[in-house]
C-alpha cells in the first residue's frame, strides 16, 4: 500500500477525535489493548505525538511495543497501575466487548483523564455491508 493511502486510512480513524481534543505532540495518549504498538506508531508518525503509553494483556505484544520505544504495561486493565499524571486521550479498539461490565470499564477509563480529556471506544459493528458479505469470516469477528 502506498504511504499516502496508508496515512489517509490511519487518519480517517483518528481525525474525528480532533473535533473534541486537538492531537498535538504534547497530547498524553493511553491505548488500552495496544497490541504490538501499531496504533501508537501511527500516532507518532502521522500526528507527531510523543507522549504515548499502552497497556495490553499479551506479553508478546508488550515486548513488541516496548521494542518500538513505547511505555507499556503488560497486565489486565483491571490491574493497570496508571502513572501519577492523567491522560488527555484514552483509546481502546475491540476491547469493550470483552469486559464483564462495559459501564464499569468506561467509568474506570474516564477516571484516568485530565479535565477536558476524551475517551474513545471502538467495537465491531455487525450491521455493516462487510459483516454481511463475509459472514463468519469477517475480520471484525476475531477471538482475543
Amino acid at each position: 500500500m502506498n504511504e499516502k493511502l496508508r496515512e489517509r486510512m490511519f487518519r480517517s480513524r483518528f481525525d474525528p477525535l480532533e473535533k473534541y481534543r486537538p492531537l498535538t505532540p504534547d497530547t498524553y495518549w493511553l491505548e488500552i489493548g495496544c497490541g504490538g504498538g501499531e496504533g501508537l506508531e501511527g500516532l507518532r508518525k502521522y500526528y507527531g505525538l510523543t507522549r504515548l503509553m499502552g497497556v495490553d494483556y499479551s506479553e508478546a505484544a508488550g515486548e513488541l511495543c516496548s521494542e518500538k520505544g513505547f511505555e507499556v504495561q503488560v497486565t489486565r486493565f483491571e490491574e493497570f497501575q496508571p502513572p501519577d499524571e492523567k491522560f488527555d486521550v484514552a483509546f481502546s479498539s475491540h476491547v469493550i466487548e470483552h469486559v464483564a461490565s462495559p459501564r464499569e470499564y468506561m467509568l474506570a477509563v474516564h477516571d484516568l483523564l485530565n479535565p477536558g480529556g476524551i475517551c474513545a471506544f471502538t467495537t465491531p459493528n455487525t450491521h455493516t455491508w462487510e459483516a454481511h458479505l463475509f459472514g463468519r469470516h469477517w475480520g471484525g469477528l476475531h477471538a482475543p
